[in-house]
């Protein structure tokens, strides 16, 4: 009798005319558990072009309107305190860090925000090791709070994101500025090309532009966000059935070729392989279309094999691996531009060197390996990489229970978005890097619009197991 009036009360609920669910909520503090029962994530009519835009989402507007560009100031510095010199880009990812966190704890509310446990735990550990680098390893104070800031800053914006971009109107806007600006930045550093007044990056007898980053890393970073960000904006216009508009046509257009001129001037092997995970996961898997994928990749090597002296001298060693007739220990040392001997070496310390302590704790200290989960195990210790790779396993089972049940492009994105990520930081630290981090968390909190919407659809009632269940 108990599940048969519950039905019934569930079915009378949703019987419920239009606009009498605000009538019955009222401004009571149940009134969270029915916010977007009516509310479809994808909605073009008349009601996101009227609703006032929340500061949260100004706060977005203008944090990645004006983010890559002072990115470009991370050499620049302004002066000295407590014994760091600090630069725009440090004093930004403090303020962003003290808004967001202002904006997680006095609006946060009932909302669900997933893995938002792990991720604290994670945090704390950070917290925790950055004490031992102040008092064991006599780091500074602000060289510590440099890091701790900006790695907050990435979460608390996952904690905030989804108020920012809950409506397909501020969702398209912000995603739409992401990709405006990453571009801008390449055509910045495609006229400082032109012009041949550069910084370079020597590496491997290949002299690589490194830019106004002074870095062959960024631009080439910021190239693929721009084209990831760019794709996004302009399915999300397709499935929400606008107009897309001859200039966006065009300016997508000009990051593509924007995105190729700078991967082959900068030569970034990994931002390669991030390229090769997008096409392979956008076109070949979302679109359906590995015909156009597989051509593509074969042109790719012929390319590499045939034509381009400096890509074959970037990746002798890869080369030289693969046409090995028999496994050479010699020769995989030397891939990743000696990162494999790198790691080799640090394993070895962390299985004969480190104590009980320091295997499940770490030392503090990342011994610059260029590989983001023995960065983790080295300085975080066996719980903090655990804890890591939990928060990454449970942001795909996620993602992929709701791109399962929604079909959303940016919930599948959000998995493109992440893989990129996590295949990066086989050869590098992405979840190190601001210039990259901010943007995947931007993207990650639709999880938690997705999520409260299932919530809702569950248990219109404001289940409290249903509730816990996300968090």
């Amino acid at each position: 009798m108990a599940s048969i009036s519950q039905r019934s009360i569930e079915g009378s609920f949703k019987a419920l005319p239009e606009g009498s669910i605000s009538q019955l909520t009222g401004p009571t503090s149940m009134r969270p558990c029915f916010d977007n029962i009516q509310n479809t994530l994808i909605n073009t009519g008349r009601e996101d072009a009227d609703r006032p835009v929340s500061f949260t989402t100004v706060f977005f507007i203008v944090l990645f309107a004006t983010k890559p560009f002072v990115d470009l100031t991370w050499n620049f510095r302004l002066f000295a305190f407590g014994g760091r010199a600090l630069n725009p880009l440090a004093i930004v990812g403090f303020c962003v860090c003290m808004i967001a966190g202002c904006l997680h704890f006095l609006q946060n509310g009932r909302k669900p925000i997933f893995n938002k446990r792990v991720i604290w735990i994670f945090l704390g550990l950070n917290l925790f090791h950055s004490s031992i680098a102040f008092s064991v390893h006599g780091r500074s104070v602000m060289y510590i709070m440099d890091g701790l800031t900006k790695l907050f800053a990435a979460y608390f914006i996952y904690f905030i994101g989804h108020r920012g971009i809950e409506n397909d109107r501020d969702k398209l806007r912000i995603i739409g500025i992401i990709w405006i600006t990453t571009f801008l930045v390449g055509i910045l550093s495609s006229i400082q090309y032109s012009m041949g007044n550069f910084a370079v990056a020597s590496s491997q007898g290949v002299e690589r532009f490194a830019g106004l980053y002074n870095d062959p890393g960024g631009p080439s970073y910021n190239a693929i966000m721009s084209i990831v960000f760019g794709t996004l904006y302009l399915e999300l216009c397709t499935r929400q059935r606008q107009r897309i508009r001859l200039v966006a046509k065009i300016a997508f257009i000009l990051t593509v070729l924007v995105t190729a001129l700078i991967l082959k001037i900068t030569l970034t092997k990994s931002a390669l392989l991030m390229l090769v995970v997008f096409l392979t996961m956008w076109i070949g898997l979302y679109k359906r279309k590995p015909y156009v994928i597989i051509p593509l990749m074969i042109l790719c090597g012929y390319y590499i094999y045939t034509t381009s002296d400096e890509v074959q001298k970037r990746l002798a060693p890869e080369i030289a691996f693969l046409r090995a007739d028999n496994y050479s220990m010699e020769l995989a040392r030397s891939m990743g531009t000696g990162r494999v001997a790198t790691w080799e070496t640090v394993l070895t310390y962390y299985i004969d060197d480190f104590d009980l302590f320091e295997r499940l704790f770490g030392s503090a200290s990342t011994f610059g390996t260029h590989n983001q989960y023995i960065s983790y195990l080295m300085q975080l210790g066996a719980v903090g990489l655990t804890a890591f790779l939990i928060i990454l396993l449970r942001f795909y089972g996620r993602l992929i229970y709701l791109y399962g049940k929604y079909k959303q492009p940016d919930v599948y994105m959000c998995i493109v978005l992440l893989t990129i990520f996590v295949v990066q930081g086989l050869t590098g630290a992405p979840f190190y890097y601001t210039t990259l981090l901010w943007y995947l968390m931007i993207l990650l909190s639709v999880i938690n619009i997705y999520s409260d919407k299932a919530i809702s659809e569950a248990s219109p009632w404001g289940n409290s197991a249903v509730f816990d269940s996300y968090l």
